[in-house]
């Protein structure tokens, strides 16, 4: 059963990954938390486009980077797996160099939690912090 708190707790925690989502051009949420018997991670619901397309699991008791590092890595895995345009799987968070056809990943570095190119280590941005 999900609480307000847990609620308002999840969207906070998702606010950084929605925002690199709407500079994609999608809509995205996260909600309805719950819990399972013997797993101490808070889970909730991914939307995009309206659509539920998986669940992410958060770790209350990780850094705040670690959090939104995993966060991202969940969001990211399911949006790559089950979000398509135009019969197309979305490549998101495209990489800051447009030439390359590929999506960033996920990086911690000295505390912060990333977007970074898997080719070239200096094209960086903070999650939270793609634009359009």
């Amino acid at each position: 059963m999900q609480t307000a708190d847990e609620n308002a707790y999840v969207i906070e925690e998702f606010r950084p990954i929605r925002h690199d989502i709407l500079a994609a051009g999608l809509r995205a949420e996260a909600g309805d938390p719950h819990r399972i018997a013997g797993d101490p991670r808070l889970l909730a619901w991914l939307r995009v486009e309206g659509e539920q397309i998986g669940v992410l699991a958060l770790d209350e008791a990780a850094a705040a980077a670690e959090r939104l590092s995993t966060l991202a890595d969940f969001t990211q895995d399911l949006v790559l797996e089950k979000v398509f345009a135009d019969g197309r799987s979305v490549t998101w968070p495209r990489c800051l160099d447009r030439t390359h056809g590929h999506p960033m990943v996920v990086a911690l570095d000295d505390g912060r939690a990333l977007w970074r190119c898997p080719r070239d280590a200096r094209l960086v941005v903070p999650i939270g912090e793609l634009e359009a």
